[in-house]
């Protein structure tokens, strides 16, 4: 048994699967988005693309950060807050996930998950820069341990998205890695 920065063990129960198809994940040197949260600070990726537990099929594109709970949650990019959710204190299901969800000029959607009650710092319409705090992180949803879940939409469908900071595995974080955030732009 693992233990992580939060005291908490992690057990292996699978191993996990990995992003499939590379080519179809842009250029990370060219890549619109930022890990989100503070410069310099560093998480573990408890879950990547296509992982086992549950980030396959149409979620397969999402990211899991092992983060405690009350972390500062930083815009990945640049656009406008188009959804808020932020009045749920429990874990167990999808509905009770406290959740921001960024447009970005592009018109893709990243959503930030799992953050913890209140936890949201902006509202729907704001307008945000990229790095710029926009949550709290938590412990909310369907979650067995505080994490922050990231993806981007484009319509109803995931789609592949690379990190600049992430200099190995082509800007994809991999399940287990630890990744720490640069600057913004």
């Amino acid at each position: 048994m693992l233990s992580l920065a939060l005291g908490l063990p992690l057990l292996v129960v699978a191993c996990p699967a990995g992003p499939r198809n590379l080519e179809l994940y842009p250029d990370p040197a060219r890549s619109p988005y930022r890990l989100p949260w503070k410069e310099g600070v560093s998480h573990v990726c408890i879950q990547g693309n296509n992982g086992s537990v549950s980030h396959h099929g149409p979620g397969e594109f999402a990211y899991d950060f092992l983060m405690p709970s009350g972390t500062e949650v930083l815009a990945a990019r640049a656009g406008t807050v188009a959804g808020v959710k932020e009045d749920s204190d429990s874990v167990g299901s999808a509905a009770l996930n406290n959740y921001v969800r960024i447009r970005h000029a592009d018109g893709t959607v990243a959503s930030y998950l799992h953050l913890q009650q209140d936890g949201a710092l902006v509202t729907v319409g704001q307008e945000v820069e990229q790095g710029e705090v926009i949550a709290r992180s938590g412990w909310t949803g369907r979650a067995a341990l505080p994490h922050l879940h990231f993806h981007v939409r484009r319509g109803e469908r995931e789609i592949p998205v690379t990190f600049r900071e992430v200099a190995s595995g082509m800007g994809v974080p991999r399940t287990f890695g630890v990744y720490s955030a640069g600057p913004s732009r």
